[in-house]
């Protein structure tokens, strides 16, 4: 029950409400005592998640048993993840004044589906739809349809017609308003952690006159040669292969499939090293501790702030470990691992930074007992 419940609300400031609807003895537990809970079911869902991709197997897949309760774990995850960005984003809204004017950017929307298009259902619907799963849970249409702030009443007649949908065919149905509201919150939690990575840098090149400030111009330059432009043809390109092959290589070749195959000087960069990579680098005990630092980087906000700070140390002493054993001493090993944790954690914090953190920790944090 209390694992329905936490999928209905989402959000650790859903505390009563879940209790509430998970009812019995839940509903007597004190605030600390649901959110220790609710933690502990994410942190179950991710670990069970992580172990699943480890042994080689899609995360989506993943099931944890909850005192009875069959859970998607990654689904739950994602979805929890997804409100913890729209109650940021709500928080932004109220604290511009702007509150009452709440929406989504349009990187924010997936793509319309055909129901949509059939009942006029657009931007502003689908911000009410996961303001108002903010508000009344997944799964509540009733509340929703009488929320007059919402303004979805007329839309969502079908859903709320208890078995009659047949009777209104262009409305959605409970199922199609789930699985919108599911993948909005999706669409704001990818959105915002492609927004906490580190920019890509671009790739240099060794040609004469293809500066970076030359635009698409320049960038034409670094594929192949224009045509129609040199009457040489075919002897034109084999020179200006040459030429190229003469400069020195360029900073960012294509990705490894191992860093301990890769010679010194040519590494990739962090963002071109997969999870897979990263596994077979760090080890599977240490990229467990990554994968609960990625969940604490995007869980983490709506934690007490002395708990955070105690699970980013105990993560980052246990990672820090592993890259000290995976790379031997090498100093630019360590720093591409490094860059690594950064990048596939979405830390807002570069390799270097993480490192430093590090190196500053006490001797003996690991032995800390929170997890």
């Amino acid at each position: 029950a209390f694992a329905r419940a936490v999928r209905r609300h989402l959000s650790p400031n859903r505390l009563s409400a879940i209790a509430d609807e998970a009812g019995g003895k839940i509903r007597g537990c004190s605030a600390p005592a649901l959110l220790r809970l609710y933690e502990e079911l994410l942190r179950g869902c991710q670990e069970a998640a992580d172990q699943v991709q480890a042994r080689g197997g899609n995360a989506a897949d993943a099931r944890l048993d909850w005192f009875g309760s069959e859970v998607r774990c990654q689904e739950l995850v994602g979805l929890c993840a997804g409100m913890a960005r729209l109650e940021a984003k709500l928080r932004q809204a109220e604290s511009s004044g702007n509150a009452g004017g709440f929406a989504l950017g349009p990187r924010e929307m997936p793509a319309p589906t055909q129901w949509m298009r059939g009942c006029g259902w657009g931007p502003p619907q689908d911000a009410a739809l996961v303001l108002g799963v903010h508000l009344h849970g997944l799964g509540h249409w009733e509340r929703l349809a009488e929320d007059p702030t919402l303004g979805l009443g007329g839309f969502l007649a079908a859903a709320v017609a208890g078995g009659n949908e047949a009777e209104v065919p262009s409305l959605p149905k409970p199922s199609h308003l789930e699985t919108r509201a599911q993948a909005l919150l999706r669409q704001l939690d990818k959105v915002a952690r492609r927004e906490t990575l580190p920019p890509r840098p671009r790739a240099a090149s060794g040609r004469r006159g293809s500066g970076a400030g030359r635009g698409r111009e320049g960038s034409k330059e670094l594929g192949r040669e224009p045509r129609g432009k040199d009457s040489r043809g075919r002897d034109s390109r084999a020179e200006a292969a040459r030429a190229e092959a003469s400069q020195p290589p360029r900073k960012n070749p294509a990705p490894r499939p191992s860093a301990a195959q890769l010679p010194g000087g040519s590494q990739p960069p962090a963002h071109g090293m997969s999870r897979e990579q990263g596994l077979a680098v760090l080890g599977k005990e240490c990229m467990t501790w990554v994968g609960k630092l990625r969940t604490l980087q995007r869980l983490g906000s709506e934690m007490p702030e002395q708990r955070l700070l105690l699970k980013s140390r105990k993560y980052l002493h246990a990672i820090g470990a592993g890259v000290r054993a995976a790379c031997a001493g090498g100093k630019e090993d360590e720093a591409r691992l490094w860059a690594f944790v950064s990048s596939y954690t979405g830390n807002s914090m570069d390799g270097a930074e993480l490192a430093g953190v590090y190196k500053r920790l006490p001797a003996g944090n690991s032995e800390n007992k929170e997890a």
